[in-house]
């Protein structure tokens, strides 16, 4: 999608079952106008099986109170099914739309997707 100043609005998804651990890669802008399409991808699975759901964002360059909301709803659903939500990748300005908008419960921000996949693997506490 693209507005009128010329700068073009994407979002591309891509998925990896590793084990009991889904990873969802995602490039492009998260906005009104994508975060329906990144609500349907993480609502895709009903978290049967897994242990954990990583979303690697380092492909994100900005994100609004759309697609906070979207891993919001993520983070409370997976969570019922007591599945873990790990957001990892994210650059400076993903992370202080984050930081504006306060902790998400039942959602961690981790370092690296390598960072993720390990806590993944850890025993429920």
């Amino acid at each position: 999608m693209s507005g009128e100043t010329g700068v073009v609005w994407f979002l591309r998804t891509s998925e990896q079952q590793l084990g009991a651990v889904r990873l969802v890669i995602v490039d492009g802008r998260v906005s009104h106008a994508t975060a329906a399409e990144l609500g349907r991808v993480l609502a895709d699975h009903d978290g049967k099986g897994l242990r954990g759901v990583v979303v690697d964002l380092s492909g994100v360059d900005y994100i609004n109170g759309a697609g906070l909301r979207a891993f919001e709803q993520a983070a409370a659903r997976l969570s019922e099914a007591g599945v873990e939500l790990f957001i990892c990748g994210v650059r400076p300005a993903v992370q202080a739309a984050f930081d504006l908008a306060g902790a998400i419960p039942n959602l961690s921000l981790v370092d690296s997707r390598d960072v993720a996949l390990v806590r993944c693997e850890r025993p429920a506490e």
